[in-house]
């Protein structure tokens, strides 16, 4: 037999309800709406941006060759002042070796195909007759390295023109 809860004489709809109210006209809460999607990058290729990064690029490249061959003039000099005169002639020898392994010439000589290629490029493709008037155009200012790098092809850039 089922278990009911004695009424001790009073009317089943006069007992006090205890139970906690709860609606159900509030909708639950909406799950977070997804991050909009990133907007289209802006692009970084126009030509002026692309010749400062390959100028600045290289005279960077060239500016660590030149503390290259500067550390290994430094070490040329510091193997001078060693008294062991054997020693002095084996660690001459393989300092000497590994300047020539660097081949300098070759990497400067591609510094340098650099600027000739991007002022070819500016002036041939996009119809200038002065590399100045593309850096004016711009407001473009390059290294004094990047300068003599394209004078070196007959490209000269004004002074304005160089940090």
């Amino acid at each position: 037999m089922p278990y009911t809860l004695p009424s001790y004489g009073i009317p089943n709809n006069s007992l006090p309800n205890f139970a906690i109210p709860y609606s159900f006209s509030a909708s639950p809460p909406s799950p977070p709406s997804p991050p909009s999607p990133p907007s289209p990058p802006t692009p970084t290729t126009t030509i002026d941006l692309l010749y400062t990064d390959i100028a600045n690029y290289s005279t960077l490249a060239y500016l660590y060759l030149n503390s290259y061959t500067s550390y290994i003039a430094d070490a040329i000099t510091y193997t001078a002042t060693i008294q062991n005169v054997q020693a002095k002639l084996d660690i001459y020898n393989t300092v000497l070796a590994s300047r020539n392994n660097t081949d300098l010439e070759n990497k400067l000589n591609t510094l340098y195909g650099y600027a000739k290629l991007m002022n070819n490029l500016i002036l041939q493709r996009y119809n200038y007759t002065d590399i100045n008037d593309f850096l004016d155009e711009y407001s473009i200012q390059v290294s004094e390295a990047w300068a003599d790098f394209s004078a070196r092809d007959g490209v000269i850039i004004d002074p304005v023109h160089i940090i």
